[in-house]
């Protein structure tokens, strides 16, 4: 299932860097184009030779270079989008890891406790946050967690943070008895979610 949060973070990053990849992706098609043309220089060349032999034979060699070629030339553009996709996926990961210097990430961590306890149904449940973040949560964004499941069916929540912590950026969503959780760190999510995200990177990179 698509998260629009992490989404938008991918498809934000994935623009900024278009420019750098349609730069990356011009010098490549020049490199291409160049080894095409030499290609095609040297398949002239040998099919000159082995005219002598025939004409039919000069082309079939001709054709076998060009086709290789070709297939050098698709490895390579391969090859480039997908480093440039690695790179999108690496500042995506970049961001997260300082999420937490952005004066709105105590509302993120209060939107994905609520969807974690939502997944999780739990009515007790406590919180595994990141190091230094449980400070973020205080007692008044603890009941306006509570607040926000009651609205969606989950009525007298009770809602507590773990002295255990989480890594990442996000929050572990966990029943009081520790048997079931939800991972809902922001790594965790992108690590859900690889496939959907890099076909995301590759259609705003490439069209």
């Amino acid at each position: 299932m698509e998260d629009p949060g992490v989404t938008d973070l991918c498809r934000t990053i994935a623009a900024d860097a278009a420019a750098q990849a349609a730069e990356t992706l011009r010098l490549a098609e020049e490199k291409v184009s160049a080894r095409i043309a030499q290609a095609e220089g040297e398949a002239t060349r040998e099919a000159a030779e082995t005219l002598r032999q025939g004409e039919a034979a000069a082309a079939i060699e001709s054709k076998r270079i060009l086709s290789k070629v070709q297939l050098e030339s698709r490895k390579i553009e391969l090859r480039g989008r997908e480093r440039l996709i690695e790179e999108v996926m690496w500042r995506v990961r970049r961001r997260i890891s300082g999420l937490a210097a952005e004066p709105d990430y105590a509302d993120l961590l209060k939107r994905l406790a609520v969807e974690g306890a939502r997944e999780l149904g739990e009515r007790e449940i406590e919180l595994l946050l990141p190091a230094g973040d449980a400070k973020r949560l205080d007692e008044n964004a603890l009941r306006e967690i509570a607040d926000a499941l009651a609205q969606e069916g989950l009525a007298g929540a009770s809602v507590s943070v773990s002295g255990e912590t989480a890594p990442g950026a996000g929050v572990i969503v966990r029943s009081r008895t520790g048997r079931v959780a939800v991972n809902n760190t922001l790594e965790a999510r992108i690590g859900r979610m690889v496939r959907e995200l890099r076909l995301l990177i590759s259609k705003t990179l490439f069209g």
